[in-house]
This record gives C-alpha cells, structure tokens and sequence, in this order.
C-alpha cells in the first residue's frame, strides 16, 4: 500500500441456514404460527386455512 491511502475491507457473509416462517395475526382472534421446511404454495395455503378457523 501507499502511503495516505485507506485500506478497504470487505465482509464475508456466511449463510448458517434459513427458516420459513408464516405468520397470520388478526387483531380480535390468536395469532397462528407455523414453521415449515419450504415455502410453497401448499404450506401457504395450510397456514391461511387455520387462521380462518
């Protein structure tokens, strides 16, 4: 390096994995939670489905 010059870092973002989760909340009801391995239109639809209940 030159002098007078700043050294530039850069970061390294290590991925420890991810969750999906969905979350249906309505204010006069319970909130409905569900964790799931994927997020696909059928988990989508499952968890819309209990919060109707």
């Amino acid at each position: 390096m030159k002098p007078g010059i700043l050294v530039k870092y850069d970061y390294e973002y290590i991925r420890n994995g991810t969750a999906n989760i969905f979350m249906a909340v309505e204010s006069k009801q319970e909130t409905v939670t569900r964790i799931t391995k994927r997020r696909t239109m059928v988990d989508f639809a499952i968890i819309r489905e209990d919060a109707c209940r």
